[in-house]
């Protein structure tokens, strides 16, 4: 591809693409990110414009779109089997859900990053036409809505081929939405919902060597990149 969309080589980041939050681990080449935001960007808005899946009004039809279209370019479809998420708490807050859900499959290095990306996408809740502004407006109405974290490690083989792990948490949401900082927001549970699921898949390296297959999702995206696609602030990474 002919940009990286400003992210660093092998350092943490993050980015949003629609209503997706995407962290990256300290393993993943530059290109590769681009990469992963433009094919996930690509399955997102097939899923909106393509096929009528709104994740701000059928959230649930908006995934299993995604997951199809991911199917339909190569890539093995992430199952996604939502539940209402249990609490015995008065309110329920989203990002702390998030890495909740995510604390199952990631290990605590790693969610560290996501972690992380959360707190540095708060910091553009402010900006109006920032990387917030891009979730919100993909995400949520006042009373349904969906979105994801997602964080992605690049691997190498025993022969040497090189392949992206995505570990996905999904979110649906319903009820009374804040509307502004809804990810932050200590909402009543009596109130707000949560569906949750989770999922991983795999984005072997050969797979944008495939004829025509780069070459149409770069087309979809690149007219599209700059209001769906927007890199974080520098991470701030604890343990």
């Amino acid at each position: 591809m002919s940009t990286t969309l400003g992210q660093p080589d092998n350092t943490a980041s993050a980015s949003v693409v629609g209503n997706t939050l995407m962290a990256f681990t300290n393993s993943m080449e530059a290109e590769q990110k681009t990469n992963l935001l433009y094919l996930l960007g690509y399955a997102q808005l097939q899923a909106v414009q393509n096929f009528g899946h709104d994740p701000k009004v059928d959230p649930s039809g908006y995934y299993g779109s995604v997951g199809d279209m991911l199917e339909q370019v190569g890539i093995e479809k992430p199952y996604l089997d939502f539940k209402p998420h249990p609490t015995s708490a008065s309110t329920l807050q989203p990002d702390q859900v998030v890495l909740e859900v995510l604390s199952d499959t990631v290990p605590s290095d790693e969610l560290a990053v996501v972690k992380a990306s959360l707190a540095a996408l708060r910091t553009t809740s402010t900006d109006s036409a920032g990387p917030w502004s891009i979730v919100t407006g993909h995400a949520v109405s006042a009373t349904t809505g969906g979105f994801s974290v997602a964080l992605a490690d690049q691997r190498m083989g025993p022969d040497g081929t090189k392949s992206l792990t995505v570990n996905l948490g999904a979110f649906l949401v319903s009820g009374s939405i804040p509307p502004k900082d809804f990810l932050w927001t200590a909402s009543p549970s009596a109130s707000f919902a949560m569906q949750v699921a989770s999922a991983s898949f795999t984005v072997p390296d050969d797979f944008w060597y495939q004829p025509g297959v780069r070459e149409t999702i770069v087309q979809a995206m690149q007219s599209h990149s700059a209001g769906y696609i927007a890199e974080l602030p520098a991470l701030h990474v604890t343990a």
